[in-house]
């Protein structure tokens, strides 16, 4: 059904701060040393971001984006439900993982940030200023503040497919089912042509595809090929990229 939906931004700050001791240690390096603190609080902003697009809902945090997961939490929804693929109907336990299929694209998903803001990790270095250690007591940093107001669109709930109950408890025994789901899910995609179609899962369910790309027969739909000169999974030749926010302690979809 069609119908008008008011996305959100979320909201991300960090402050990396370097004890000003350090800059004696350092000596000439420690421009070089608090770059690489800032970027260790860049990549914990990213990695935050990866959780909040896939499970984050404005519905428990209005400083939060929505994410993937509560619109497509269930089979029966009026928009996203015809989405939401079942690999195990009987499965059991809080085991269960997910894999997505996602077309990005103008007509389909795709990221945004507020007009006043930026597209992309603002950083502000705030020099030399006192900040407090665990117990309350002040020591001079240099500190630098890292923000980040990044939100998601749905357009068009038909570009995104899930596929959900993936038992990880038992995946040799169900893993047709998972190879027959990824199928099924690509076919519910409303236009795979234009955009950027990607898979998204976890480590478990891409290991799980790279052996079955070698177990398989010719017809088989995972296929590790070679991308610069590094082995690269791909499902009815659509990429596969791995990333650790998906868990393995879903609960079971009904």
């Amino acid at each position: 059904e069609n119908s008008q939906y008011d996305e959100a931004c979320g909201m991300l700050e960090s402050a990396s701060q370097v004890d000003a001791r350090l800059r004696r240690i350092h000596g000439a390096n420690f421009a070089a040393y608090r770059a690489q603190q800032d970027q260790l609080h860049k990549l914990a902003m990213l990695q935050e971001l990866e959780t909040g697009v896939l499970y984050h809902s404005t519905g428990t945090d209005p400083r939060r984006l929505n994410g993937f997961t509560p619109r497509y939490d269930s089979t029966t929804r009026p928009s996203g439900g015809s989405q939401v693929i079942r690999c195990d109907a009987a499965a059991s336990g809080a085991d269960q993982t997910s894999a997505w299929l996602i077309k990005w694209a103008e007509d389909a998903c795709y990221m945004i940030y507020p007009p006043s803001s930026m597209g992309g990790i603002k950083s502000e270095d705030m020099g030399l200023v006192d900040v407090r250690d665990a117990s309350g007591l002040t020591y001079p940093a240099f500190k630098t503040y890292h923000s980040w107001e990044p939100g998601l669109v749905i357009e068009d709930y038909r570009q995104v497919c899930r596929v959900c109950n993936i038992d990880t408890g038992s995946l040799a025994a169900n893993g047709s089912n998972i190879i027959e789901a990824m199928i099924r899910a690509y076919h519910q995609i409303q236009n795979p042509n234009g955009g950027r179609l990607r898979w998204y899962v976890n480590r478990t369910v891409a290991t799980f595809l790279h052996l079955q790309s070698r177990a398989g027969g010719i017809n088989n739909p995972a296929v590790v090929t070679q991308y610069e000169g590094r082995p690269m999974l791909t499902f009815l030749e659509i990429p596969v990229r791995v990333t650790d926010s998906i868990l393995t302690t879903e609960a079971v979809v009904s």
